[in-house]
């Protein structure tokens, strides 16, 4: 019987109790007066439980004892283990078991045959002493008292201490924390502390308030729309430091001057360098940008120094064409690795009559190799000719690239490494991939393909027995249906074991050749020796499976057995296999519900 503990609350030793609305508390006492009869049973709102000398089903029997009280001890392991909702359980005594259902659940309750009585009692409850733990309580009476703790808090006129462990995951008022998760605040936040600051994070739709007087309300507002980071006070500049830059080059700062836009590179004393970068205004029509020194001027033209090139348009330009291009002749762009290896470092894109090319060139500046040319047809699409890269000996060998199927053409090769596609899986570093097509209709002439159709590998060959005539998974299946409910009764016509609950039975998943097995629990009737048979039946076809019956006769009266079915077969998606059974020599026998299995596994 639990205990009941009184609790100390806020430093105040006193005893709690529970005051609220008026509850009632239903329970049933079972006395057992004697030992119970097979199938004698009781019942508590409206869950029947039965007495038996032998239980086949945990969750509804008890096992009936050699005593009363022994039953009564059984009554009470079996509830702990398969409970009634919403109750709890209080063993008086060796025989007097009360059962004790949750707050406001109204309780009924009956026994069959004369092993016992049983009394149900309803108790108003108002005011009730507080139980710990709070764990072995009742669902309803352990929710009720945690809830009218959390009331009883409103009733206080103190606060918790700054350094209260109950709260250390709770931000605080007054002491220092580290708060470790992400937060977000809707509402309006206020940094009144000068020594406010942000590590380590990225600014987003942020304001500054020390605004000119000129700058209209409307017009700020409407800068604050579009969301940008804005600075306007007596000296409009963002500065720049870095500790570990060159000597009178550690600072910088961007700034509006008048009508122009400057970063400037500034010495150590914050001096102005000559490195300026200028955008003017004139008039409505802004300027290019004035990059001072920093264009390189070369013998051979204009170079850009680190950096990249965007649409840029050179001097010999053609009339019409406003995007980035090169004309000369001939018409190509160079490009030299001082590292690369001995003849081999300089590599050419050039137009190359009707067709662009790449070719790789020696030191000298002489071609190396012959191009990889991508021709111009009227109207129709081409492939790049990479014939010359590929090895046709020991097939096509794609080094850091991805296959693809493109339109009517599929390019063969194994991908080692390099970036993925998006259509890959997650994380994938290497691997062959196949988008989903058809089923081929027939063999390969020669060898064999693989294929995916509806996210599924299969696969059809040319030799015989090795996949020839017809389309297979690649990916084995399986599964296993372990049986249970009711023991069948065997008659002597074949028919469907059922069990009532789980029956020995599957459903293909797809198409395909299964191996199937079965392990079949016989428990012969009072008579020894009869003939028990079994089988497999696609009941979906209406057909037997090929070469499964088997027998069983040796078996004395009530004695237990099992046979083994195994065979193969193909089966279509959705097809149903079930197991059949009879006694060929009298209506006799079950078959038992928890010995008995099906299984499968797909082949392809």
């Amino acid at each position: 019987m639990k205990k009941l503990f009184a609790i100390a609350l806020l430093l105040l030793a006193f005893s709690i109790t529970v005051q609220g609305a008026a509850s009632t508390e239903g329970r049933a006492k079972f006395v057992f007066t004697g030992v119970p009869n097979n199938n004698d049973a009781l019942t508590f709102r409206g869950n029947t439980r039965t007495f038996k000398t032998t239980v086949t089903s945990s969750a509804t029997q008890i096992l009936i004892g050699a005593s009363a009280a022994e039953t009564a001890n059984n009554f009470v392991a079996h509830l702990a283990a398969y409970p009634f909702s919403n109750t709890a359980i209080q063993q008086i005594n060796t025989t007097n078991v009360h059962v004790i259902a949750d707050v406001d659940l109204t309780v009924t309750a009956s026994v069959s045959g004369t092993w016992g009585t049983v009394t149900v009692t309803t108790t108003t409850l108002t005011q009730r002493p507080l139980a710990l733990p709070f764990a072995t309580e009742r669902t309803a009476t352990r929710t009720n008292d945690a809830n009218d703790l959390i009331l009883a808090f409103n009733y206080a006129s103190s606060a918790f201490a700054a350094n209260v462990a109950a709260l250390s995951n709770y931000v605080n008022a007054s002491v220092a924390q580290t708060i470790s998760a992400g937060h977000t605040f809707s509402g309006a936040v206020t940094f009144s502390s000068a020594s406010a600051r942000f590590n380590n994070g990225s600014l987003s739709n942020v304001v500054v308030t020390n605004s000119v007087a000129h700058f209209t309300t409307a017009y700020i507002d409407s800068l604050k729309s579009y969301g940008p980071i804005y600075i306007s006070n007596a000296i409009p500049a963002l500065n720049f430091f870095t500790v570990g830059g060159t000597s009178n080059e550690k600072s910088s700062y961007i700034s509006t001057y008048g009508d122009q836009w400057k970063l400037i590179f500034a010495s150590d004393d914050g001096a102005t360098q000559n490195d300026v970068y200028i955008i003017d205004r004139a008039g409505a029509t802004p300027t290019s940008i004035s990059l001072y020194t920093k264009l390189l001027p070369y013998a051979t033209g204009i170079g850009i120094d680190g950096g990249l090139w965007t649409n840029g348009v050179s001097t010999n330009s053609i009339a019409g064409l406003s995007a980035a291009y090169i004309t000369a002749s001939p018409a190509a762009m160079t490009f030299s690795d001082s590292g690369g290896t001995a003849d081999d470092k300089v590599t050419k894109l050039l137009a190359d009559d009707d067709a662009f090319a790449i070719q790789f060139l020696t030191d000298a500046g002489s071609i190396a190799s012959q191009p990889i040319r991508i021709p111009k047809v009227a109207g129709v699409a081409q492939s790049i000719d990479i014939s010359a890269l590929l090895n046709a000996a020991n097939g096509a060998f794609i080094q850091g690239g991805i296959l693809e199927a493109e339109e009517n053409a599929f390019f063969l090769g194994v991908v080692t490494s390099g970036s993925l596609s998006n259509a890959l899986a997650s994380g994938l570093a290497s691997g062959f991939y196949a988008v989903d097509g058809t089923s081929p209709s027939g063999d390969p002439s020669t060898g064999g393909v693989l294929y995916s159709s509806s996210g599924a590998f299969k696969y059809r060959t040319s030799g015989s027995s090795e996949g020839s005539g017809g389309t297979f998974f690649l990916h084995n299946r399986t599964s296993t249906t372990i049986c249970a409910g009711t023991d069948y009764t065997l008659t002597s016509s074949t028919a469907a074991v059922d069990f009532g609950t789980t029956d020995p039975t599957f459903t293909a998943p797809t198409a395909g050749t299964y191996f199937i097995w079965a392990d079949v629990g016989i428990e012969a009737g009072g008579t020894g020796a009869d003939t028990y048979q079994a089988k497999l039946r696609n009941t979906t076809a209406g057909s037997d499976l090929t070469a499964n019956d088997q027998k069983i006769t040796n078996l004395g009266a009530s004695e237990f057995g099992s046979m083994k079915l195994i065979c193969t077969a193909t089966l279509a998606a959705s097809d149903v296999v079930a197991l059949y059974a009879h006694n060929n020599t009298a209506a006799r026998g079950t078959v038992n519900s928890a010995r008995t299995r099906i299984g499968y596994v797909r082949l392809y």
